[in-house]
Formats: C-alpha cells, structure tokens, sequence
C-alpha cells in the first residue's frame, strides 16, 4: 500500500469520526419547550380545594382523560369536597392510566427547564387549581410560573409545585449505536495497522 492511499484512508476515517461526534451533538442538544394552558400539549384543569397530595393528582389525571373532548365532570375529594374538572379539546387518543409508582414531585417551584424526558403527565399546581399536560416525547419543559384557572373570575397565581408522572426508559436516539460504531472503526483501523 502506498503512503497516498494509507493517507487518501485516514482522511476517510477521521472524517467519518468527525460526523459521528457532530451526529452525537445535534442528537444531544435540545431546548425546553415552553408550555402553556391552552396550547397542543394541555390536557386539562382539576379545581380542587384538596390539599395537594400526589395520590390526588393521579386521581384527577386519570378522571379528567376519561372525560369526552371536551368535557367537564366532578369527583368527590376528601371529606365532604367536590372537585371540578374539565378536558380540554385536544384529542390525544387513548391516553395511559397514570399511576402513583415512580412519579415525582418537584417542590421547589421552578419554571426552568424540567427535566420531562420518559415521562408521560405533567401536572402543575397554582392556588387551588392544578393544570395538566402531556408530554410524552419531549426532553424538557418550561410551565409558567404565573397560572389562573382559565375559568374567569380568579387572579394569576404563582406555582406552587409540579408532579410528574408515568416514567418509562427511553431509548437513547442511537447515540450508543454511534459510539459502539465509532469504536468498532478504530479497532478495525488499529488492526489493520498493526497487521501490515
């Protein structure tokens, strides 16, 4: 083999290597994704004058996508409460049971981005209302740190906390595939040369 061609290889090597790891990065990055009442993700509304606590949210979750597009119901809440909740418009199709196991709850109130990878519901809790969404397939999340009820007659109030719920693995997007391939090229390289 003459040094052109060992040269001509190399340069095919690196720039393969060099669209691995630019592949890599723009598979890797991703901004949060702000999300608001209303918008294509929001599920609905839970009016509930229960005190917040996570096996509640997942009773309303699991009321409010039973509900019609849309749609309005009530629930009985603890003791003699009853709690108002409406779904909104956007027809997700069959939507997952939530379930309490896993879920996790962020006290302290952020509207930064939220980590929403693998996770199926997105709850927030503003005052005495809960907003919920789906966000099955997004990496992160911005919620508005200001939120009404959206039913009129009550004043924007600040997050007081967010719930996530129905976490599953994700599949990686290939990034393993791509360095296990970049790897597997080195060796093939290494033992080439070190053959001849």
């Amino acid at each position: 083999m003459t040094i052109a061609h060992e040269e001509r290889q190399m340069k095919r090597i690196l720039m393969l290597a060099v669209a691995c790891f630019l592949g890599l990065g723009v598979a890797t990055t991703a901004s949060a994704d702000p999300i608001a009442v209303g918008d294509s993700r929001y599920i609905g509304l839970a009016i509930d004058g229960a005190p917040a606590s996570a096996a509640w949210e997942v009773e309303y979750i699991n009321f409010m996508i039973a509900l019609p597009t849309p749609g309005y119901g009530t629930m009985p809440g603890p003791g003699m409460q009853t709690e108002h909740i409406y779904r909104s418009s956007r027809n997700f199709g069959a939507l997952p049971t939530a379930v309490l196991e896993g879920a996790i709850n962020g006290s302290d109130p952020t509207t930064s981005p939220i980590d929403t990878t693998g996770w199926v519901y997105l709850l927030a809790r503003y005052g005495g209302w809960s907003h919920v969404w789906y966000v099955a397939g997004l990496e992160s999340a911005e919620i508005p740190a200001t939120a009404s009820s959206g039913r009129g007659g009550d004043r924007a109030t600040e997050l007081s906390h967010y719930s996530r719920y129905n976490y599953s693995q994700v599949p990686d997007g290939g990034t393993t595939l791509v360095l296990l391939g970049a790897a597997l090229v080195g060796v093939g390289v290494l033992r080439r040369r070190l053959c001849q």
